[in-house]
């Protein structure tokens, strides 16, 4: 517990630094639902229907739980991202 409140707080210190160098870009949009623990409630409904409608964004939810994020990327499709993973804050502070 204390090891994942320490990497949160970690990549959190790293997002902001990068957030000075790095551009958004308003194309890129990200959800999240439950503390980025699960893929639920109206930002599962809202993301889905946004997929559905708006295929020029590049559109992402984060899910931190590995296990969840795989099933979900071989289910839905390669749209889920962690807040924990260098690729995934990258991802995120990209969005606009």
């Amino acid at each position: 517990m204390v090891k994942d409140k320490f990497r949160i707080i970690l990549a959190d210190m790293i997002a902001q630094i990068f957030n000075l160098v790095i551009r958004t870009n308003p194309n890129v949009w990200i959800f999240s639902s439950t503390g980025n623990k699960h893929y639920n409630y109206n930002a599962k409904y809202f993301f889905e229907y946004v997929l559905s409608k708006h295929k020029e964004k590049k559109i992402y939810f984060v899910v931190n739980d590995m296990e969840v994020q795989e099933k979900l990327n071989r289910e839905v499709g390669n749209y889920f991202i962690s807040s924990i993973t260098f690729s995934g804050i990258i991802t995120i502070l990209k969005c606009g």
